[in-house]
Order: C-alpha cells, then sequence, then structure tokens
C-alpha cells in the first residue's frame, strides 16, 4: 500500500510538473523597448485568447504597470516602470496596438495565437512576422523598416506597410488580402495579380512605372498618384480596372494625380484617358489638400506628346512670366524635363 502511495504521489508530481512545462511552453512572450522614460505613458491595448477584458485578463505585463483608459481617445495607457525602457507581456495574446509607443524593437515572434497587430508609428527598423501564421491584420505604417517578409502570413486579409523605406514587397502568397497600403515606400514594381480579393489598394508615392490590376475584379478604390506611370503603362492600368460602369452603388475611386507637394507628380493622366477611366465607372481624383480629393479633368494631349517624345519626366513648371506653378495652367506653360530639356506647352480654354 505504502508503495503504491509512493508512486501514486511521484505521478502526480510528474505530471504536474509536465502540464507547468507545458504551460510554458504554450505561454506566448511578446518582448518590446521603447524610448519613453520611467513614469511615461505608451498605448498598449492587449487582448488575450479566451478574454476581452483588459483588467481581469489572462497576460501579464512587466515593465510597465496599467494606467486605464484615456476618455478623450479612448486610448488603454500603460505607465513605464523599466530604467531602460524594456517592457515583457506574457500570455496567449491574440491582439495587440502598441502605437505611437516611441518603440525601437519589437519581438513578437513566440506570439503564435497573434491574429490582428499594429505598431503603427514607432520607431521600429526591423520586424520579423514568419511565426505569426494567423495573422490577418497587420499595420507597421510609418516606422523605418527597410524589409518584411509575409509569405508565411497567407491568412492576411488587411497590410498597413505605407511611410517606411521599403523596396521590395512579395504578397504573392497572401491572396485574402482585401486591403493593401503601401504608400511612400521605394517599390519599383508591385505585383497584385495573386490578390484577387482586393478591393482597397494605396501604392502612393513609390517609384512605379506600371500597375496591372487586370486581375483585381473586387477593387473599388485605387490611390497609385506620385509615381511615374504614363503613356501606354496609364493606358494598360486604366483597361485593367474592373468595370464598375453598371454598379449601383456609385462610382470607384482613382487617385492618380498629387501636386500638393514638390516635385510635381510623375503620373501622367490624360483628358482622353480620364474619359477613359469615367466610362469604366472609375472616377479620376487629384489632391488638393490634406485628405482632400477633387475630380481630375486630366493633363492635356499635348504634355504626354512631349514626355514621350523626351523620354522624361516634368521635374518642375513655370509660367511665361518666370513664376513657378505647381500644375500646368492655361496659356503659355515652359516644363523643365528631368533630361535637362526645356519645352513650352500650350494650354487651350
Amino acid at each position: 500500500m505504502k508503495r503504491i502511495l509512493l508512486y501514486s504521489t511521484l505521478f502526480a508530481t510528474l505530471f504536474m510538473a509536465c502540464l507547468g512545462v507545458a504551460n510554458a511552453q504554450n505561454e506566448g512572450v511578446i518582448t518590446m523597448k521603447t524610448t519613453q522614460k520611467k513614469g511615461q505613458d505608451i498605448i498598449l491595448e492587449i487582448e488575450a485568447v479566451g478574454t476581452t477584458d483588459e483588467e481581469k485578463a489572462n497576460f501579464t505585463v512587466e515593465g510597465a504597470t496599467l494606467r486605464g483608459k484615456d476618455k478623450p481617445n479612448g486610448f488603454i495607457y500603460y505607465t513605464v516602470l523599466d530604467e531602460e525602457g524594456n517592457i515583457t507581456i506574457k500570455g496567449d495574446i491574440k491582439v495587440l496596438y502598441c502605437f505611437f509607443s516611441h518603440l525601437t524593437h519589437i519581438d513578437i515572434s513566440q506570439a503564435t495565437n497573434l491574429e490582428i497587430f499594429s505598431c503603427h508609428e514607432n520607431l521600429i527598423t526591423e520586424i520579423d512576422v514568419s511565426q505569426n501564421r494567423r495573422l490577418k491584420a497587420l499595420t507597421v505604417s510609418k516606422n523605418s523598416i527597410k524589409k518584411i517578409n509575409v509569405s508565411q502570413n497567407g491568412l492576411l486579409q488587411a497590410l498597413a506597410v505605407a511611410d517606411n523605406e521599403i523596396s521590395e514587397l512579395d504578397i504573392t502568397n497572401n491572396v485574402n488580402l482585401w486591403l493593401l497600403t503601401c504608400g511612400n515606400n521605394n517599390l519599383k514594381e508591385l505585383n497584385v495579380r495573386e490578390n484577387e480579393q482586393l478591393q482597397t489598394m494605396r501604392c502612393e508615392g513609390n517609384q512605379l512605372t506600371e500597375l496591372d490590376l487586370s486581375n483585381n475584379g473586387f477593387l473599388i478604390e485605387v490611390n497609385c498618384s506620385r509615381n511615374n506611370i504614363k503613356g501606354t503603362a496609364m493606358d494598360k492600368l486604366i483597361e485593367g480596372l474592373p468595370d464598375h460602369s453598371q454598379n449601383p452603388d456609385g462610382r470607384a475611386m482613382f487617385a492618380v494625380i498629387d501636386n500638393t507637394i514638390a516635385p510635381p507628380d510623375g503620373n501622367v493622366c490624360t483628358v482622353d484617358q480620364v474619359r477613359k477611366a469615367l466610362a469604366l465607372g472609375w472616377i479620376a481624383n487629384e489632391k488638393v489638400g490634406d485628405d482632400k480629393w477633387k475630380e481630375y479633368a486630366g493633363s492635356p494631349n499635348a504634355i504626354q506628346e512631349v514626355l514621350e517624345f523626351d523620354s522624361a519626366d516634368i521635374e518642375e513648371i513655370y509660367s511665361i512670366e518666370g513664376y513657378r506653378l505647381d500644375r500646368l495652367q492655361k496659356g503659355v506653360n515652359l516644363i523643365r524635363l528631368t533630361n535637362g530639356e526645356v519645352r513650352k506647352v500650350v494650354i487651350g480654354n
């Protein structure tokens, strides 16, 4: 009897030890570092698997303590406790928002159940999401990231990587994407042929010379302004837009020109091309201010002829009196091209 009792006790002890090891292995760990000093606040909104209550959540935070929700903006703030700004989150985390938190580093590789992750507007230079195969929404916009690999994130539905320094973006494995924002990077090409579910695509402020949208039949918003798409490449882009001319819900948005900042937009979309887009149910738009757009009438066909003849882009535009312009105006315009040539273009009424 004593021997049986001893074996039972040993078995129970061994079982509990193994259970503890298993739980430790299943517990996710997220580490991050902020430049915020001890006593300053950062935004951390965390949701663990099985709970949505921040104060009763099944996770722990080391290096910071919960301060509470800010009533004006609704964000949840934590006060930094660690002298070096090191913070660790332990638990089976499903959702993590840590935007505007002055983060210089974050490691989410052990948070394998993460589904929604946003570290928008921080100081991060690299991010590894290869182990986060359950991710459905990923936002890393407004950082200093040069490379990102999302080939292992086949469940992604929304990807936001705008305002970084990314020169290549392979999304051929992300066939469930319906939202893509990758504007203001260094992209020279962008292949979205495998992303048939795309509805919104914003790739403004890159170095694209062509864009094939012929396989994206659900698109309703495209922003490709501030690139270098013109001539036959612009023709092909417009021809590839899905036909919404019979859509009872209204027209689709084609944001194609933005001359609100110098130098002038490298895109050229002529009057004829604007008409072709409109025939497909797409309204060409020109940016005129912060988040303000208006219908774009199209550039004169003469400009297209000049650019194709000189194989160059517009660098500067001047009036005949010598005043610098931000766009072509009626009358005589002098355009300086990137090849050093100056051409006169007359815009009629």
